[in-house]
């Protein structure tokens, strides 16, 4: 019995030591598809200019994804959802190809991450560096690769953004969770970026606020760690301060095309 007992707690120790390493070696394994998933959305982006001679809009006539889906050669991951009630959405049925496709990180799909395209928004891995200033709090006017709303811009060319080898196009989405009755429900922004949503780490100097599931299923992703493909096609994976540190000047250029700061003071 004792000799038995033994062997259990030897089993116990080494398994201890082993499963942290493979959860790395997994973490590790997600990332490189993901950045994988980048780089050929960037080779997508690339043919897309070469042919129109800008930058795809982020939603109107076509969304960003659904722009560069005959150059990558698959589509925007699929989920049925249903409406109940009015005010939240349920999902009840998952793609299978969602975790193979180009535009389906296997880190959000493992955070329970879904993805939707519907006439008004969508939702999945991967954001488009779109949207307008008033969203992105530190910069002061439109200065992003296409605008949305009322500050929607003409298309912008390639002559525009004056470094594209600094310059943010695609890039891990920011996750948000729903409200309400499914309060479990892991959405993510299709377009970025949103400073204001993320002030809530400690290493931005600001107050010390409880983290959100939201925040929680952020970290959990790429176990902190935020991957971004740039205008040239190059990716760089970093952890969230690299990338969303909006007291950083140059941190603030990498979200613009003229690679200026724009900065504004915070309401």
């Amino acid at each position: 019995m004792i000799e038995l007992l033994v062997v259990i707690a030897i089993i116990a120790i080494l398994a201890s030591l082993l499963l942290p390493a493979l959860s790395r070696a997994k973490q590790a394994a997600e990332n490189a598809v993901c950045q994988s998933n980048l780089r050929q959305q960037a080779i997508g982006l690339a043919m897309y200019i070469n042919d129109s001679a800008a930058y795809p809009p982020s939603r109107a006539p076509k969304l960003w994804m659904q722009s560069l889906e005959a150059y990558v050669g698959d589509k925007w991951p699929g989920l049925v959802l249903e409406k109940w009630p009015a005010d939240n959405i349920i999902p009840t049925s998952a793609s299978a190809t969602s975790r193979r496709s180009v535009y389906g990180c296997p880190a959000y799909s493992r955070v329970g991450g879904i993805y939707y395209v519907g006439p008004d928004y969508a939702v999945g891995a991967y954001g488009y560096n779109a949207g307008t200033g008033k969203q992105a709090v530190g910069l002061g006017k439109e200065i992003l690769l296409h605008g949305v709303g009322e500050q929607r811009v003409p298309p912008v060319s390639e002559s525009e953004v004056t470094r594209p080898n600094h310059c943010i196009a695609i890039g891990d989405s920011q996750i948000l969770t729903s409200l309400g009755v499914n309060p479990g429900l892991i959405t993510g922004l299709m377009e970025a970026p949103m400073f204001q949503t993320l002030l809530m780490f400690n290493q931005f100097g600001g107050a010390n606020y409880p983290l959100r599931p939201s925040d929680i299923a952020m970290l959990r992703r790429h176990g902190g760690r935020w991957n971004m493909v740039f205008c040239d096609g190059h990716v760089e994976s970093g952890k969230l301060a690299k990338f969303f540190d909006w007291n950083k000047n140059e941190v603030l250029k990498l979200w613009s095309r003229d690679d200026e700061t724009h900065r504004v003071p915070l309401n």
